[in-house]
């Protein structure tokens, strides 16, 4: 009983940094799609303007 407590608890303990770690992961792609995404629509305003003006 006390060994099955114990392998329970380190396989947890082991978890921890495995779940932090897809978190970062999670984090990092959520604010590279944020500097993406804003860099495209900036980008776009740019492309209608020179089209409007009628520059190529």
């Amino acid at each position: 009983m006390l060994v099955a407590r114990r392998r329970g608890e380190r396989a947890f303990v082991m978890m921890l940094p495995i779940i932090a770690a897809a978190f970062a992961l999670l984090l990092g792609a959520i604010g590279l799609y944020g500097v993406i995404s804003s860099a495209v629509v900036q980008r776009r305003r740019e492309i209608a303007i020179l089209m409007a003006i009628g520059a190529e």
